[in-house]
């Protein structure tokens, strides 16, 4: 499929799912050029966690809280939860 995005400044992915699927690594690449390039690419919900899934490489954010040195704690590391 032939995804031009020039001609926008901001995408944005309502509420749903598929998204990954629908655009497949051709379309993620070019949404990915998008963002390197100065676009701003806008999820809501599930319109947005797709683009955080690492097969996408859309980005390198990842979720408000998730703790990916979970596993990398020191033992005396205490939990403060």
């Amino acid at each position: 499929a032939n995804y031009d995005l020039t001609k926008f400044n901001a995408v944005i992915f309502p509420e749903g799912f598929g998204y990954a699927r629908t655009f497949g690594k051709t379309g993620m690449g070019k949404l990915r050029d998008f963002a390197s390039d100065g676009g701003v690419l806008v999820g809501l919900g599930a319109g947005g966690t797709w683009m955080l899934d690492k097969d996408a490489e859309i980005t390198s954010a990842r979720p408000v809280g998730e703790d990916d040195d979970k596993d990398e704690k020191k033992d005396g590391d205490k939990d403060t939860k």
